[in-house]
């Protein structure tokens, strides 16, 4: 945040190595704190809701062990405005114009604008929102990772029933598509527009060009399993 001062949230992330350590790893800790309440957030991450602030440090130290988790870390915020220094945003013309390529200035989508309403009003351009990719697969990328290590990208599903939407070697559409949406903002690659949104992937090709035959019919059958794992998601073809 360009050194503007930050404070913790009342959430803590955790992410496990393998989702069998929920019950042996988190569950003991968390009945000592019966204030704190575990929401899974997908691909064995937790979010850790506490009721106060005062516990949350306490929570992700008591958690971390690096035999059990990827990271343990608090959720903080801050109050100053939103920049980004991503490699390839001066180019996003769509998000800023600033006459790039002989372009209008100004005939773009107000991106950041956008950002710093969200960023004071909820502290999270993106509204941590699931947005659902349906289309070849999307997987983790460098550009995914926010600050604490949380990757965007949650587990989905794939049409053949088997798989949780990650897709096959050379597949690369949707990977692109999930970027222009939720690229986040680290100083790296491109500025997705929704930089603290979740990408939940959905994938109906077997192979480029190469739809399931019943992959839409298979997800529509899985609707209601996906709503029910996912909670609310928005969902869109690309």
């Amino acid at each position: 945040m360009n050194g503007n001062p930050i404070w913790l949230t009342n959430e803590t992330y955790v992410k496990l190595k393998d989702s069998i350590y929920y019950s042996s790893h988190i569950q003991p800790v968390l009945l000592q704190y019966p204030d704190v309440t575990a929401y899974y957030e997908g691909n064995n991450e937790y979010r850790l809701v506490c009721s106060t602030d005062t516990i949350v440090s306490v929570i992700a130290n008591r958690l971390y062990d690096t035999a059990y988790v990827v990271y343990s870390s608090p959720n903080f915020y801050s109050l100053g405005e939103l920049h980004t220094n991503d490699t390839y945003f001066d180019d996003q013309w769509n998000l800023k114009n600033t006459g790039q390529n002989n372009g209008t200035v100004g005939v773009d989508i107000k991106a950041e604008e956008a950002w710093n309403f969200l960023q004071k009003e909820i502290n999270a351009p993106g509204g941590y929102i699931k947005v659902a990719v349906i289309d070849d697969g999307v997987e983790e990328h460098e550009d995914f990772y926010e600050e604490n290590g949380v990757c965007v990208v949650l587990d989905g599903y794939t049409a053949n029933g088997d798989g949780t939407g990650r897709p096959r070697p050379k597949n690369k559409h949707g990977e692109c598509c999930a970027g222009i949406i939720a690229a986040v903002h680290n100083n790296i690659g491109i500025a997705g527009v929704a930089p603290h949104s979740r990408i939940v992937p959905i994938r109906i090709f077997r192979n480029l060009n190469n739809p399931y035959s019943f992959g839409i019919c298979s997800l529509q059958k899985k609707s209601q399993m996906l709503s029910q794992k996912l909670g609310k998601i928005l969902m869109q073809v690309y």
